[in-house]
């Protein structure tokens, strides 16, 4: 289980977040909303502790990340895959080199192994058969795809997606959605997923979460989230100019 617990952060001048409450149980698959710069992305980098809170607490599994050890943070880590925005494959590197590194990084596996592992992941992705590609030589879909696959190599408890369909078609941004939700349950996983993409929201999450104005205002499942007579969230939903939210509010 993951839990934030009265967190604050500012950048500068700029306030981020103001006394950030939630939680995030096991086998979830939480999909997180809200305006461009509200800090959907900073919130997965406090999860892996990229970044400190000003204040308060996170927890993995009970432990509070913020005051623990570097070498123990180290080790929560593992337990992780991240899916960056824009895929962060090495382009001097094959996409059985890029899926592999963690497990080079990582295991003590041999070539063997590893060649096996990176397989098997391909595979679950629909991307067998093309471990000798380099980067440039995928298609927007395909590199999502494997980045996918790199961070399920090590087999991790949680998954975190920053912004997995974006730059992708809507047909593309369906299969990667379809991806997510079947990845999920074949793995057993808790997925963590940060969007502005209505469509991949209501396909992906179990709950819905909208973060505005440094807190979480609404949290529960898409059906919930659909007929929320929430103003901020019905105005995020319905893609609508006109509301409580402004432009002004964005960064």
């Amino acid at each position: 289980m993951i839990e934030f617990v009265n967190i604050y952060k500012n950048f500068g001048k700029k306030t981020v977040y103001q006394g950030l409450d939630l939680t995030i149980q096991d086998g979830e698959s939480l999909v997180i909303i809200g305006q461009s710069g509200v800090g959907k992305s900073v919130l997965l980098k406090h999860i892996v502790r990229l970044l400190y809170p000003d204040s308060g607490s996170v927890y993995i599994d009970g432990i509070n990340i913020v005051k623990t050890s570097s070498k123990k943070v180290f080790e929560i880590r593992k337990k992780f895959g991240f899916v960056f925005q824009g895929g962060a494959l090495f382009d001097s590197m094959t996409v059985s080199e890029n899926i592999g590194l963690p497990l080079k990084e990582h295991t003590s596996m041999n070539e063997n192994q590893m060649a096996d592992k990176v397989a098997e992941k391909l595979e679950l992705v629909g991307m067998q058969g093309t471990q000798q590609l380099m980067p440039i030589e995928l298609s927007g879909g395909m590199r999502k795809r494997v980045a996918i696959a790199r961070a399920i190599v090590m087999e991790p408890a949680y998954i975190l997606y920053d912004e997995p369909t974006t730059g992708l078609d809507p047909i593309l941004a369906a299969k990667i959605n379809e991806l997510i939700v079947d990845l999920n349950t074949k793995l057993n996983v808790t997925g963590i997923v940060v969007t502005h993409d209505i469509e991949s929201a209501y396909t992906i999450a179990s709950r819905i979460a909208l973060l505005h104005d440094g807190s979480i205002i609404f949290s529960g499942t898409p059906e919930q989230a659909k007929i929320s007579d929430n103003p901020y969230l019905r105005q995020f939903l319905r893609g609508q100019a006109e509301g409580p939210i402004k432009i002004s509010d964005q960064s």
